[in-house]
């Protein structure tokens, strides 16, 4: 019985390493596909300038209503 678990064992051993390696391959193949660097229009980071004037004069409501268009846009804008 103990061939049995050493061998067992080493099979597991193996395919941690086996899945580790994939995980690294993966986590590389991830970077270089999505190392594009993402420019927002100049509309879009004035929007978001004016969102942070909005909470510091505590104006709350309109510094959310025009966060919630900045999401929108920068969606767009991410989708291309």
């Amino acid at each position: 019985m103990s061939d049995y678990e050493a061998t067992a064992y080493l099979s597991l051993e193996k395919l941690k390493e086996k899945h580790l390696l994939e995980i690294q391959q993966l986590h590389e193949r991830i970077r270089k596909e999505y190392s594009v660097k993402i420019t927002f229009t100049k509309e879009l980071m004035e929007m978001r300038k004016k969102v942070q004037k909005l909470m510091h004069s505590k104006r709350y409501e309109e510094a959310e209503e025009l966060n919630i268009q900045c999401n929108i846009k920068e969606q767009g804008e991410r989708d291309g």
